[in-house]
């Protein structure tokens, strides 16, 4: 069930998000025994990502109040997620955390990976919050089981969203240096090596992000027209936009901000926006009557949470392969033309050139918002990182 679940979401994210970049891409194909510790920028959706992107099964640490619905504590344990319980959702649950520390200990011991997201909670946020205790509390353990403790590492994993609430999305997953045993200090007390893990994978999580408190709409910008993996130094960037002649032209981009910005760029999306125009349309109208209903319901279930694009996506998963069933069944018997039965049958695909129209005509529409000179500005920019 876990590997048929796998290939749909990853069938799934291929719409969902326009783009996914790994800096070491060879590192999804690691063995464990592996410790994945990651910022929580997104809730579900960050473990679902990692756990289709990696080749061996992850299991992950996952809120322990989410396994209370009988049908998501199913669909938690189809995907192998590991319950940890915060003295918030109850004292009398924080006995059950032993097990489930116990039960990563046995994962990473018969070669498994474990997700665990260290900042301990989400906050749709472009920010590195202060480490918990739970990512070095699985790791030391098991860097102190004879069994494993020198095969034993930690992979620190930094996600960078170019948007929280967006189809299409760009997201960028830059793993840093692995910490080992090697690491950390052989004669020092468990609370010092605590200390020490934390602020290594603080560290290491931190180079791979691209973080500001004050001005989430540049982090977007550059997320969004990525052309590498590299992390910017924002006080450059700021300083380097300070210091241009003309205003400061990332405010006038929407959001999430992709553009074209140079004339082979500018060509190129114009070309895509009027070759696939009708394709999209299509695709337009074929999903229509499922997302939109579908994105007002979850907006007001999430509404005030962090969880919006989590539950959009695994409700949109669930329920395609029903929509598209039905609207084949209706349809296919009264439609005539062969090319329209082809139509119906790859709605998948027209959804996926629905989502490709729209972010080229994003990018054509910020590319004429700006100015010539802020163009040249936001090109500089872009290059230079």
């Amino acid at each position: 069930m876990y590997y048929l679940l796998r290939i749909l979401v990853r069938l799934g994210l291929k719409i969902f998000c326009r783009t996914i970049r790994v800096n070491r891409p060879e590192l999804l194909e690691t063995r464990g025994p592996l410790v994945l510790a990651c910022n929580h920028p997104n809730a579900f959706l960050d473990a679902i990502i990692l756990g289709s992107l990696f080749q061996q099964p992850v299991h992950f640490i996952a809120r322990g109040d989410a396994f209370q619905n009988p049908v998501a504590r199913w669909l938690l344990g189809v995907v192998k997620s590991i319950p940890v319980y915060r003295l918030s959702e109850g004292r009398e649950f924080l006995s059950r955390n032993e097990a489930s520390f116990e039960r990563c200990n046995q994962i990473l011991s018969t070669g498994g990976i474990v997700l665990i997201f260290a900042e301990g909670f989400c906050i749709n946020q472009w920010a590195l919050r202060p480490m918990k205790k739970g990512a070095a509390r699985i790791a030391l353990a098991a860097m102190n089981d004879e069994g494993m403790n020198f095969r034993m590492r930690v992979l620190p994993v930094s996600l960078n969203y170019n948007s929280f609430t967006t189809l299409g999305k760009t997201i960028l997953i830059h793993f840093g240096e692995m910490i080992s045993k090697n690491d950390l200090p052989p004669f020092h007390s468990d609370a010092e090596k605590m200390h020490r893990f934390n602020g290594l994978l603080a560290a290491r999580l931190s180079a791979g992000m691209m973080q500001s408190d004050s001005n989430p709409h540049l982090i977007q910008v550059l997320i969004s027209n990525s052309r590498q993996l590299s992390v910017p130094d924002l006080k450059l960037v700021q300083a380097g936009l300070v210091s241009a002649k003309e205003p400061y032209p990332f405010q006038k981009l929407k959001i999430p901000g992709a553009t074209a910005d140079d004339q082979a760029s500018l060509s190129l999306n114009l070309l895509l926006s009027l070759i696939l125009l009708v394709p999209a349309m299509a695709g337009w109208i074929l999903h229509a009557p499922l997302y939109f209903p579908l994105k007002k319901v979850v907006e007001k279930m999430t509404k005030g949470s962090v969880y919006f694009d989590s539950f959009l996506f695994v409700a949109l998963l669930l329920s395609y392969p029903v929509y598209w069933l039905i609207i084949n069944i209706i349809f296919q018997p009264l439609i005539k033309s062969e090319w329209l039965h082809l139509l119906v049958f790859f709605m998948p695909l027209m959804a996926w050139i629905c989502i490709y129209w729209w972010q080229s005509f994003q990018c054509l529409r910020n590319y004429f918002m700006l100015s010539r000179n802020e163009r040249r500005i936001l090109h500089d920019t872009l290059n230079a990182n």
